[in-house]
């Protein structure tokens, strides 16, 4: 496994996908059809806060915890602070994301 990235805020949450700052420190919305997938994929993260995501078609599998959970018909995630997270982008599934 790589070294994680430690996510401290919502704030470098957005820095990583290539989004601008959130206009609230606490809260911050995504919409995954406009973020930049590469700096996401094959890396392995934990966050400080919470965090709750509904995707569509990103064709991968999301690693949370000791479980593997696939994308192929959507996914809400409730991710917790501390947990290890790691999404695995499977080229041979076309991917068109979607979701919050």
């Amino acid at each position: 496994m790589d070294n994680p990235i430690h996510l401290k805020s919502i704030t470098a949450f957005h820095r990583l996908l290539g989004l601008k700052a959130p206009q609230h420190p606490l809260i911050g919305v995504v919409d995954y059809s406009s973020i930049d997938h590469a700096a996401a994929e094959n890396r392995t993260v934990f966050l400080d806060f919470y965090a709750i995501g509904l995707k569509r078609n990103i064709g991968g599998k999301l690693h949370y915890g000791q479980q593997v959970y696939d994308f192929d018909n959507g996914l809400l995630t409730f991710k917790a602070p501390n947990q290890v997270i790691r999404f695995e982008r499977d080229v041979s599934i076309p991917s068109n994301p979607s979701g919050y």
